[in-house]
Order: structure tokens, then C-alpha cells, then sequence
């Protein structure tokens, strides 16, 4: 049985091409990661973290809420109030769009 198509790290092709179940894969393409800079959502809403601080484009009057790691609330209000926010991993919801984002300082 083969499989659809399998994304693999550049230069590793060669390694998955040998094992199963990844040599059964009909495809095995090779991509690099670059990171993730910005995440749209439904409805055009973008989330990204620019300087340090979680920016949220094209909410319009939707609620957005923030979690800490921990599951706590960290804020709730509208896009254009959020505040900086220490370092660390964080839940963004937007509606009813959830999204993880990494605040670096």
C-alpha cells in the first residue's frame, strides 16, 4: 500500500526513503523550515508577535482572550488593548479560532 505525500527536512530525503512505513509514501518531498512568522485565520484575522508583543490584525470587534501556559487568563478584551507580556508560550483566541504563539523578549 502507498501513502500520499510525506514532507521530510531538507536533506533527509534519502534516510525516509529507506524505512518503513515512510518508504511507502508515494511522494517524499524535502522542505526547510523557516518558522513561523504570522498565522491567519478565518476571516482574515491575523496573529503574529512583532518586538516582543502579540499583535492581532482584523478582529474587528471580536473578543480577544490570551492564556498563559498554565491555562490562566492573561487578558480579555479587544485586539487594540493588549498588553506586553513576558516571554513564554501563549493561547490566542480570536472567536473561535485558537492559536499558539511564542513571545520572545
Amino acid at each position: 500500500m502507498q501513502y500520499g505525500k510525506l514532507f521530510v527536512p531538507t536533506g533527509t530525503k534519502t534516510i525516509y526513503e529507506q524505512y518503513d512505513p515512510w518508504r511507502n509514501f508515494f511522494t517524499i518531498e524535502e522542505y526547510t523550515v523557516d518558522g513561523i512568522e504570522e498565522i491567519e485565520v478565518d476571516g482574515g484575522v491575523t496573529i503574529s508577535v512583532v518586538g516582543g508583543k502579540i499583535v492581532v490584525n482584523g478582529a474587528g470587534d471580536a473578543k480577544v482572550e490570551v492564556f498563559g501556559s498554565n491555562g490562566a487568563v492573561v487578558y480579555s478584551g479587544a485586539a487594540d488593548n493588549l498588553p506586553e507580556l513576558a516571554a513564554g508560550i501563549y493561547i490566542v483566541r480570536v472567536g473561535s479560532t485558537v492559536k499558539k504563539v511564542a513571545v520572545t523578549q
